[in-house]
């Protein structure tokens, strides 16, 4: 489920990658799908109750392998010492919101990665290292920590030396 005309904002919000990278687009549902696609990369839109998924995937990758934006903005800040200011929604229209935030990514990604555009990936292993580190963070927290231990304790609190803690008990029994 998805509103109607959502691919008439993923264009309008895109439409300056769309131009300078020489994408095309292929509308699957025009209220809840739509990919932009060059000789490089595959962008995926979609939208599951006004949820928004936003993935990058390497049409050379025989895996076919979705990278999520949002982990993808966050990683090539932290790779190369960008501060990125923390996005917060606008607007109680969830519709608003959307596009607020496809608005926001394309313009981060115009901005900040522009070699994306044109296939290179060589960020990826930050990535699957990233995405196996926090893994590996939540599924110790899960197993080793019961609700009344200090580091339990932090995450419960939104306190992120919680993440901190998981990192020196993994060294600590390695």
């Amino acid at each position: 489920m998805g509103y109607e005309n959502f691919y008439k904002d993923v264009l309008e919000a895109y439409k300056l990658i769309i131009r300078d990278y020489y994408f095309t687009y292929e509308v699957n549902n025009p209220n809840y799908s739509i990919e932009l696609k060059n000789n490089s990369i595959l962008l995926s839109f979609s939208l599951d109750y006004l949820d928004l998924k936003t993935v990058f995937i390497n049409p050379k990758d025989d895996k076919g392998k979705e990278y999520w934006i949002g982990i993808f903005i966050n990683i090539y800040a932290f790779s190369n010492n960008k501060n990125i200011e923390n996005y917060v929604y606008n607007s109680a229209n969830p519709i608003e919101n959307i596009k607020e935030t496809l608005n926001f990514q394309a313009d981060l990604l115009h901005k900040m990665a522009p070699s994306l555009f044109t296939g290179n990936f060589t960020w990826v292993e930050k990535y699957n290292q990233f995405e196996d580190n926090e893994k590996y963070i939540y599924k110790t927290l899960g197993r080793e920590f019961s609700p009344s231990h200090p580091v339990y304790k932090k995450f419960i609190a939104n306190d992120e030396s919680w993440k901190e803690d998981i990192l020196k008990f993994k060294n600590d029994i390695s």
